[in-house]
């Protein structure tokens, strides 16, 4: 039997151990027999060491092959783990996205719903007989905004994202849209509706109606299961009911009038207006539309780079008056201080370049925290002998830096009540202050009488004043005598007619 070499070394412990068969034994002997190097492992045991070195090494891979497998693992590791981690998050996606929309379908079917059912409620009650509590609602609109909110928090973020563009969002000015029920309800009372009275009453009748068939339409498509999670909110339809009544009230209050009966100045009038009361020619002035949330409604915040620094305020664009304004500007420090008499006589100029007339209002000192930089004055608009009526004083203030003469800061919060027909007016006064006093009399007596709760403090009226408000009921500027209980609640008596007065104030 003739073995190779290989085979020998491999057998060794074998023939060692007199385990191997006689053949092969002897297949053994003779290879040993004619190979020298064999016979010395054998006989010597050396190599044999060597040998398996050498054998291990060639079997061992190299370095970057090694390398490459361990990356390999890794990126199968790493691939389970993403692929595991992925799938997680998916279906927490998914979840929360079905959530949102089963949320979203109850919102809609029951509390949004709710919320217009209480609308078409406030609404008709305009012309049902006696006298409604719109209060009595307030619970119901406290919880409208409570489904409003839950409704935003569940939209997708592509529902979010036009939300977000609308002018209104899906808020309902709640104060405006109570007050021009109030005074509708007023109005159809005593018989004195107008055209802009009975309009706006069958608007907001077509909104209501509209609107609830918008939610008749999400709510039929929330509500057939996993199919809904594949249905959008038109977020357009949605945010067209609030944007419309929200400018419907707001016109009404303020201006009596239809949306469409205002038209806003232009641009170009609105910079000249800003120019002329800051008394400079020219200046370029930016824009940027005002969020109706924070200012009135169509206004915007302009700025002016001038030299003396960079001036930013708010403008009315239906009226044209400047809202605020305030100004950045660095103060000399070795020039003498303006006296108060020149400080005056430049905030005056400023005035009259912004009523466009002089002696349109009275002005008086007053505080201010900066006081060692600059001087302020506050303001009312005036027409004959009687001042524009404010709720509480310093509603209007324009400050004059007293070492340059040039204005700082200018606050007409109230400014919004003003339109230029007030000083159109003509003050006629046919009912006196006691007579009014006897009126309101009356009228707080029926409403101590129509009171749940009966606190005798609630029919004490006195005097507070008599001036000039902005009428809801027409729209048009009239004298009142103001009078005022302890807790402050007040009455306004048209000093022309003697009837109840219903004045427009804006509280930013």
């Amino acid at each position: 039997m003739k073995l190779p070499c290989e085979v020998v070394r491999d057998l060794y412990p074998l023939y060692e151990e007199n385990e191997l068969s006689s053949e092969v034994r002897r297949g053994v002997d003779e290879h040993l027999d004619q190979c020298g190097e064999c016979t010395a492992l054998y006989k010597e045991e050396i190599g044999f060491q060597d040998i398996f070195q050498q054998e291990k090494m060639e079997e061992l891979p190299p370095k970057k092959l090694d390398d490459k497998i361990r990356l390999r693992f890794k990126l199968r590791r790493m691939t389970a783990i993403t692929f595991i981690l992925l799938t997680i998050i998916l279906v927490s996606i998914v979840n929360n996205y079905s959530t949102s929309r089963e949320v979203l379908g109850d919102v809609l079917n029951a509390g949004v719903y709710r919320s217009v059912e209480t609308y078409h409620h406030m609404v008709e009650s305009v012309k049902e007989p006696g006298e409604p509590n719109f209060d009595f609602y307030v619970q119901d609109l406290f919880y409208d905004l409570q489904d409003r909110e839950k409704f935003e928090d569940n939209l997708n973020f592509l529902e979010k994202g036009k939300l977000r563009k609308g002018k209104y969002s899906i808020y309902l000015e709640q104060s405006a849209f109570i007050q021009t029920l109030e005074t509708l309800k007023m109005k159809h009372t005593t018989g004195t509706w107008d055209e802009v009275d009975k309009r706006t009453y069958e608007r907001l009748e077509e909104y209501v109606k509209d609107f609830k068939i918008v939610l008749a339409d999400h709510a039929n498509k929330f509500r057939h299961g996993y199919s809904s999670y594949l249905q959008f909110v038109d977020i357009n339809k949605f945010t067209a009911f609030y944007e419309k009544v929200n400018d419907l009230t707001y016109f009404y209050n303020r201006f009596h009038v239809l949306p469409e009966d205002m038209e806003p100045l232009s641009k170009e009038q609105l910079a000249n207006n800003i120019n002329e009361m800051l008394q400079v020619e020219n200046e370029k002035v930016d824009f940027e539309e005002a969020s109706p949330f924070n200012e009135p409604v169509g206004s915007y915040r302009f700025t002016v780079n001038m030299d003396m620094g960079e001036v930013r305020g708010v403008i009315d664009g239906y009226t044209g008056y400047v809202l605020s304004a305030s100004v950045g500007i660095s103060i000399p420090e070795n020039q003498k201080d303006l006296s108060e008499e020149k400080l005056e006589e430049i905030a005056k100029q400023m005035l009259n370049a912004h009523f466009g007339l002089s002696n349109r209002y009275k002005m008086y000192s007053t505080f201010n925290t900066n006081s060692e930089h600059v001087v302020t004055f506050g303001f009312k608009p005036i027409v004959g002998e009687y001042e524009m009526y404010f709720p509480f004083e310093g509603a209007h203030q324009i400050s004059i830096a007293k070492k340059t003469g040039q204005l700082d800061m200018f606050r007409a919060d109230h400014q919004a009540l003003l339109t230029p027909e007030l000083f159109d007016l003509k003050p006629i006064v046919n009912i006196n202050q006691e007579e009014a006093m006897d009126i309101v009399n009356q009228i707080a007596e029926e409403q101590y009488e129509n009171r749940v709760r009966h606190d005798e403090e609630e029919k004490v009226y006195t005097y507070d004043d008599t001036g000039i408000v902005k009428s809801i009921l027409t729209g048009k500027y009239v004298v009142a005598h103001v009078f005022k209980t302890r807790h402050q609640e007040r009455i306004f008596i048209n000093a022309e007619n003697g009837e109840e007065e219903v004045p427009y104030f804006y509280f930013p």
